[in-house]
This record gives C-alpha cells, sequence and structure tokens, in this order.
C-alpha cells in the first residue's frame, strides 16, 4: 500500500507533526469527527518527507475565519525541500482568490473562497523540469492545473509539507484550521492516486481486553489509557519486562451512511526509565494478533501506531461493523 500517513486530529494532541509552532488541537467546529488543528497569524507546522517525494497525492480540508486578513506568504500548504519554498498554494489578499505558485511566479487561479466555511483541497504534484505538474481539486472538482516546470532547482523531490505564513502581519482574531491530512506516492496497485473524500474518526476504549499482562498505574486498564488529549503520568498502564502484551476493546462504531476505507490503532508512550526500552502496537481480531514493526521510545511521550488496514486482515473484504465492534487494539513491551 502506499497512503504515507492519514490523520484528523483524533488524537487531541500534537504529535502527528514533525514540526509545529502555535499548532494546537481544538473542538470547536471539527470537519468531521471530535478535533481539528487550529493555528494563527505567524503559526505553522509541517510533516516531514522521508523519502522525500518527486511524486505524490495530498489531501486535507480547511477552513478560515477571515482570509482577507492573512498575507499572501501564508502557504497552505508550502512544498518545501528543507527551509526552501518551491510551490505553494495562497490567497490574493484583495479578492480571497485561490493561486497556485511555483518559485514565487503565480500558475494558476481559482476563485474567491468564502470565509468560515470547510473546502477539501486534493493536490497532486510531480516534480519535473519539464514534464511536472501541479493540479488541484477543490471538493472534488478540477480548480487549478499547470503542467511544465515545476522544479525551479536541482530538486530530486519534496520533503517537507508546511501550513503556515512566514509574516506577523494579521488582523487580529485570523484562525486557520486544518483537519483530515492524507497522503499518498505513487507506487504499488493501491493508495496511488487521489486520497478521496475521507474522514477520520476515533473510537475510544471502552473496556478491557482479552489479554491484559501491563500493570495499569489504578483501576481498570482502558481507563489508564482513554482520555483526549493524553495525560501523560497522570495515568497510566506500563511494563518492565518484555514481551508482555495488553489489549483494550474500543466503543462501538456507528456505520449510518459511511463506508470503512482503513483501520489502525495509535497511542503515546515514552520509556519512562531511558533504559531504550521498544514497544511495538497491534490489532486483536478473530483472534489472531497483527503486531507492527517495533519502536525505540524515547524519554518524552510519542507517537506510536499499528499497521493501517484497508482491508480485514482475517478476510482480505471490507471491514465490516461487526469485525470492528469485536477489535481490540494491542501493546506490547519489546526487549
Amino acid at each position: 500500500m502506499t497512503r504515507l500517513w492519514t490523520d484528523g486530529a483524533e488524537m487531541g494532541d500534537v504529535l502527528f507533526w514533525s514540526w509545529t509552532n502555535g499548532e494546537q488541537a481544538i473542538t470547536s467546529s471539527p470537519a468531521s469527527g471530535v478535533y481539528c488543528y487550529e493555528a494563527y497569524a505567524d503559526e505553522g507546522s509541517y510533516k516531514a518527507l522521508s523519502p522525500a517525494l518527486a511524486e505524490f497525492y495530498l489531501k486535507f480540508r480547511i477552513k478560515w475565519n477571515s482570509a482577507h486578513y492573512w498575507p499572501t506568504n501564508a502557504h497552505y500548504p508550502d512544498l518545501r525541500y528543507d527551509g526552501t519554498n518551491i510551490a505553494w498554494l495562497t490567497f490574493e489578499e484583495t479578492t480571497n482568490y485561490w493561486c497556485a505558485y511555483i518559485n514565487g511566479v503565480k500558475v494558476g487561479t481559482y476563485t474567491e473562497l468564502n470565509d468560515n466555511q470547510w473546502y477539501l483541497m486534493e493536490v497532486y504534484y510531480k516534480l519535473h523540469d519539464t514534464s511536472g505538474s501541479f493540479i488541484v481539486k477543490i471538493d472534488g472538482i478540477q480548480a487549478i492545473a499547470y503542467g511544465g516546470d515545476t522544479n525551479p532547482g536541482a530538486y530530486t523531490g519534496i520533503n517537507r509539507i508546511y501550513w503556515g505564513s512566514s509574516s506577523s502581519w494579521c488582523a487580529p482574531h485570523q484562525y486557520r484550521y486544518l483537519d483530515d491530512l492524507a497522503l499518498n506516492d505513487t507506487s504499488g496497485s493501491i493508495d496511488n492516486s487521489w486520497c478521496g473524500a475521507g474522514r477520520v474518526e476515533r473510537l475510544v476504549p471502552n473496556n478491557d481486553g482479552d489479554v491484559l499482562q501491563w500493570t495499569p498505574s489504578s483501576g481498570s486498564h482502558f481507563q489508564c489509557v482513554d482520555e483526549v488529549p493524553p495525560n501523560d503520568n497522570t495515568d497510566y498502564i506500563s511494563a518492565d519486562q518484555a514481551n508482555l502484551k495488553d489489549a483494550i476493546h474500543l466503543a462501538a462504531f456507528t456505520d449510518t451512511n459511511k463506508t470503512i476505507e482503513r483501520v489502525w490503532g495509535e497511542g503515546r508512550a515514552a520509556d519512562y526509565a531511558s533504559m531504550g526500552s521498544r514497544m511495538r502496537a497491534g490489532l486483536l481480531t478473530s483472534g489472531s494478533y497483527f503486531m507492527g514493526a517495533d519502536v525505540q521510545l524515547p524519554y518524552t511521550y510519542t507517537r506510536v501506531m499499528t499497521e493501517v488496514f484497508p482491508k480485514s486482515p482475517i478476510t482480505g473484504n471490507a471491514w465490516s461493523k461487526a469485525e470492528l465492534d469485536a477489535l481490540q487494539v494491542v501493546a506490547e513491551s519489546r526487549e
């Protein structure tokens, strides 16, 4: 599969980002789920890409409360190699028109977009000296399409996707909101084109699972890991030996008018003793474990995830509500 990441701010923190300055997860009017990201004025964030990508499909939902007051160097997003701006989307201050730029040269313009309205933005970018592409869809409709030189230097790929402004000029209380982000590359047989309109929904822990080998700080295991946002060392489960598993049941899925496109588990973990501890996360379904790769834990809390499953690993078919309702998320300590 070639889906590189999917995120909807549903953990209530900002650990998805590789770097952030002022970004926060909030519960006020998200595009989907419970949370979205919010930033103000010259605040922003980027997601690092490793390795750098010369061709990819990006998706996100965006809303702003007054684009007329954002400077033209407010880029949503900005495609970069390290700190160099290669291509970006931004506003024309006087019109609210959405514009595409490559190396500071405008290559496409779309009509005015409204304040206080969520838009689904999809971007296809191919970095090439002669046959590159910069295509933008807004709410599923092609809005901007440029073909030609999309590589203003000798770059081999994009390694940062940034949302933000390098200017502090802004009228008071102007905010940008993001939700439902995803990125595909072009390899493989699935998830190798447009990301689509998918939304991210979090199923919260609601009961102890079938195997309980970690130690809760107090009370039930699931009650130590169900806070949103995570409360770090207030309560937690812990393991001081290798190869111990702990499983957690999740709240039932409401499937009305929904199709399950992918499933994964996500949590926050740290090496509280700074001993080079490792762990892995996985899913328990129909009595079988599907564990992800080992993660070396830092002393501070970090993002840990299972493998992402577009289909049920048991049947190879689309996930059913019954399968999802019976699913358990598993943490396993490693040597």
